[in-house]
């Protein structure tokens, strides 16, 4: 597998001779067999490289991970300033590593469930969900990615107790400038977010949910 991923004899021995080359190569095998792309799978195997390397799976080969450990991981990961070619800046890189880890961690059976917390924004982001698979047609990729970005805003802006439909234009612009000015995104990486919202407020429009005319 790894020597039709990539070309350089450097390259193929690092990812032959890397820790846990016996599960990244079975996962990996894993996801051509379900049809994954060509280009989907160069894009994964640097990852699995860095998630074992930022979890230190092969330390203890029996631990378990919990989805906060793999979170923590995933931060560190996307302020590091890493160069790879496939990775992108801010929350882009993050979710990726998020997304990977956790597949392939539940693959390999190392993924420690918990019980989950209900998500106040579920009934919104079901719905949303709903439309872009039957509606649009998006991937499930492309749907995961919009989903979580759209209920880290969510998270961020709406107060306690407070409801999605009473948000403005005027949250929409600080949570951008924020992204921007704390959070180092990048202008790939805001575009990207813009993407999402804009979607995300154009359903909800048609829908009737903004109050306040958004």
């Amino acid at each position: 597998m790894f020597n039709k991923l990539f070309k350089r004899p450097y390259t193929i021995a690092h990812h032959q001779t890397a820790p846990l080359a016996n599960e990244r190569l079975a996962y990996l095998n894993h996801l051509a067999g379900q049809g994954l792309s060509f280009k989907s799978l160069c894009q994964k195997a640097p990852c699995l490289l860095r998630i074992t390397e930022r979890l230190r799976l092969n330390k203890h080969p029996d631990r378990m991970i919990s989805a906060s450990e793999i979170e923590r991981a995933a931060e560190r990961w996307a302020c590091a300033g890493k160069t790879e070619r496939w990775q992108k800046s801010g929350a882009c890189s993050k979710w990726l590593f998020v997304s990977i880890a956790t597949h392939w961690l539940e693959f390999m059976g190392r993924l420690r469930h918990q019980p989950k917390l209900k998500n106040r924004f579920e009934p919104w982001l079901s719905e949303f969900d709903d439309y872009m698979r039957i509606e649009r047609g998006l991937s499930t990729a492309t749907r995961e990615g919009r989903r979580w970005r759209v209920n880290l805003f969510l998270g961020r802006t709406v107060a306690p107790g407070g409801s999605p439909t009473n948000l403005t234009i005027a949250d929409v612009d600080t949570y951008l400038q924020t992204l921007g000015d704390r959070d180092g995104y990048s202008r790939v990486s805001l575009r990207t977010v813009v993407t999402c919202l804009c979607a995300f407020f154009r359903y909800g429009a048609a829908r009737g949910w903004w109050r306040k005319g958004i």
